[in-house]
């Protein structure tokens, strides 16, 4: 099986009380950020587009050149139905305030694939741009039909994802990241 290159790309979150202000969601908000991958490097714009259903929930559709993104706040964790290329069901966690597991089922390329995760939480310093943020980290350690992702996010409050990672295969390597230019 092979995943999309923009399987992951941009990730971004829905709303909450207590946890949107990980990522402050207003349909119209704009981020945005510098992707690098192995192959390119460009400034993209992620914009809250409209209001969507994301598993039992509604949550947001964010938009930009590398596809769209369905993600909801349920409870205390971020669920992404949709990211990029790749449907999850039931929807996947991103963030969470501790660590978490998934089971369920990834669709990409069409095709239909089981899939297993689990989401790790930290604090982390992380400089980016010469500013210096204080963040929660998440690691989303995700095998599809035995091919390996990893995706790291770093969420600063009042302005969300400030820096994503993504790794694949055995062992992992650097796929693609993302790192926060401007935004709300």
């Amino acid at each position: 099986m092979k995943i999309g290159p923009a399987a992951f790309a941009f990730l971004l979150i829905g709303c909450s009380q207590s946890h949107s202000r990980m990522m402050p969601l207003e349909q119209g908000n704009t981020w945005t950020y510098a992707y690098n991958s192995t192959y390119e490097e460009v400034v993209a714009e992620v914009r809250v587009s409209r209001k969507v259903a994301v598993g039992p929930v509604y949550g947001w559709e964010l938009s930009s050149l590398m596809g769209e993104s369905h993600l909801a706040w349920q409870g205390s964790e971020l669920i992404a139905a949709q990211m990029a290329g790749t449907r999850f069901q039931p929807p996947i966690p991103i963030y969470a305030s501790e660590s978490t597991s998934w089971a369920g089922t990834a669709i990409t390329n069409g095709e239909e694939y089981s899939a297993r995760a689990t989401l790790t939480v930290s604090e982390e310093t992380l400089d980016v741009g010469g500013t210096r943020h204080e963040t929660i980290k998440t690691t989303l350690d995700i095998d599809i039909a035995g091919e390996p992702l990893q995706l790291m996010t770093w969420f600063a409050r009042d302005i969300g994802i400030v820096r994503q990672e993504q790794r694949r295969g055995t062992p992992l390597t650097f796929d693609h990241s993302i790192e926060f230019l401007s935004g709300p």
